[in-house]
């Protein structure tokens, strides 16, 4: 598939910018470099673009203002509110940069509030936002088997589709917002699925049966899952593999399920719950760990006390 478009987004002439080169953002400019895709980066340390446009042969350009400016197309991944404020607002933000024409695609995890604020200035300057939430490991991102859930104008969906597969798959979810909405949605069952494993594991193992048999029969249960059978050398050996998403970014992203529960409306006790275990283990100092380090804070005595704060 080429990436080539009626408007000819990817090309020498419209290349595809691309905000935030972290684990998640590195493999999606590789897969649409990759797809024959033309790319420029931005990183607010720009010795990381610049490793990574020698290796895909991009362009790095030295400001959010630039990437809007060269690409009508911006893609945009990073870590929090605060970071995407800081590339769309100010005199070299992607605000005031674009032209009536510009699209950005917002991938970072914000929750439909701050999707649908930041919808309204992108509006306001003239351009059209998509708010296209991914999901996947790194490793799934690499081998195109990530899923972008968007929200956002039909014309733009249908442009962005074919443009965007070699990521994964893409489900229009319908306005700015719901895509948000929907990757907290998942999130609530990932973190969910985790604490719940991370529990099963310590009684079991408080019971007498060895971790990771434990963890095998699971496994071979009705109860399997992707989880289950990702995670397995993350969970049973803490620390033996690369951290691929932070406890603090999941204890985030808790807060924002609780919050979009409350506007919504939604009672989810099992998430709040969750929520504050999370909390807790990220005060415990597991919150620079990896996600899955959850079970290692469960298997711990001191867990339950700092949990129900005795």
């Amino acid at each position: 598939m080429s990436c080539d478009t009626e408007e000819a987004w990817g090309t020498e002439a419209s290349p595809i910018g691309l905000a935030g080169v972290g684990k998640i953002g590195t493999e999606v400019a590789r897969r649409l470099s990759s797809n024959g895709c033309k790319v420029v980066l931005y990183n607010r340390t720009r010795r990381k673009a610049d490793a990574l446009a020698s290796e895909i042969g991009a362009s790095v350009v030295d400001s959010p203002g630039e990437l809007a400016a060269s690409c009508g197309l911006v893609l945009s991944i990073l870590s929090e509110w605060s970071a995407v404020q800081g590339v769309y607002h100010g005199p070299q933000g992607f605000l005031a940069n674009s032209t009536k024409n510009s699209v950005f695609v917002e991938l970072t995890t914000l929750g439909p509030t701050l999707m649908k604020q930041l919808a309204g200035w992108v509006s306001e300057a003239g351009a059209s936002l998509v708010d296209a939430s991914i999901t996947g490991r790194p490793v799934d991102i690499a081998n195109g088997h990530g899923l972008l859930m968007a929200g956002g104008e039909d014309e733009h969906i249908t442009r962005l589709e074919s443009l965007l597969s070699p990521i994964g798959a893409f489900r229009h979810t319908g306005v700015v917002g719901s895509g948000s909405a929907m990757k907290l949605v998942v999130n609530m069952m990932l973190f969910t699925t985790l604490e719940s494993i991370a529990e099963a594991l310590n009684l079991a193992e408080k019971s007498g049966v060895e971790r990771d048999v434990a963890y095998d029969l699971l496994g071979l249960s009705p109860v399997s899952s992707k989880i289950l059978q990702y995670r397995r050398d993350e969970i049973l050996f803490p620390g033996a593999a690369p951290v691929q998403a932070t406890l603090s970014t999941a204890a985030k992203d808790l807060e924002l399920i609780v919050s979009l529960a409350k506007d919504a409306g939604a009672y989810i006790p099992q998430a709040m719950k969750v929520r504050d275990v999370f909390a807790a283990a990220e005060d415990a100092g597991f919150g620079p760990r990896d996600v899955t380090s959850i079970a290692e804070f469960m298997r711990r005595d001191s867990a339950r006390g700092l949990v129900e704060g005795d």
